[in-house]
């Protein structure tokens, strides 16, 4: 990631991800690429939904 994305921005970019892959024109070598931002992305995100769910926690503790 260049820039810190949002979260939504995050998500939409691998829905876009997704979409590509459901389609008939898929081309191995960026097939390849695609796949390893793809996995960029979701862990980026399971950090940030980590993130929240302790925030939560601690909220709901105190």
């Amino acid at each position: 990631m260049n820039k810190e994305q949002s979260t939504i921005q995050l998500q939409t970019e691998l829905d876009e991800l997704i979409l590509w892959f459901e389609s008939d024109n898929v081309d191995l070598d960026l097939a390849i690429k695609k796949y390893q931002r793809g996995t960029e992305i979701i862990a980026e995100l399971q950090s940030r939904l980590k993130t929240a769910e302790n925030i939560i926690k601690k909220i709901t503790k105190s």
